[in-house]
């Protein structure tokens, strides 16, 4: 196992690389740039227009301390950020265009999934993307408006 590309992750990923809960074996480190779209979402009190992109907003589900089903630690995609590359694909996943509660509380973010800021896998339209943990999503993405 390669120490310095282990090193380049978060460490909630990298410590589970080193505990050899998940490994890196298939991931795609070659890639061109994806144009994709990420679900955003909002805190209860915040205003949508008011809300700033920053790298909190591409954390896996195991970074922001969400619950996975038990297991879940063991399944690498929960240490992923999830993108999708049709925008219907994602609203149809968040339920948004069913839901104007849900419309509320979500925004979209449109830009591009780079192999500068880590490797992808999954099968389109979702990809899972493993951020290093020094990228910076939030500038490769802008908010997005409106829903499709």
């Amino acid at each position: 196992m390669d120490l310095l590309i282990i090193g380049k992750f978060s460490p909630a990923f990298r410590k589970a690389l080193i505990e050899g809960r998940v490994d890196l074996d298939g991931l795609n480190w070659e890639y061109a740039s994806i144009h994709g779209y990420r679900g955003v979402r909002l805190h209860a009190s915040e205003n949508p227009k008011d809300h700033k992109l920053s790298r909190k907003d591409f954390n896996s589900q195991i970074e922001n301390d969400k619950p996975v089903p038990s297991g879940g630690e063991h399944d690498r995609d929960y240490f992923s950020c999830s993108c999708f590359t049709d925008i219907v694909a994602l609203t149809d996943a968040l339920k948004l265009r069913t839901s104007a509660m849900r419309r509320r509380t979500w925004l979209i973010a449109e830009g591009n999934v780079c192999k500068e800021y880590g490797p992808v896998d999954g099968y389109l339209p979702h990809i899972n993307w493993y951020l290093f943990a020094d990228a910076s999503p939030q500038n490769k993405f802008r908010l997005s408006s409106g829903y499709e």
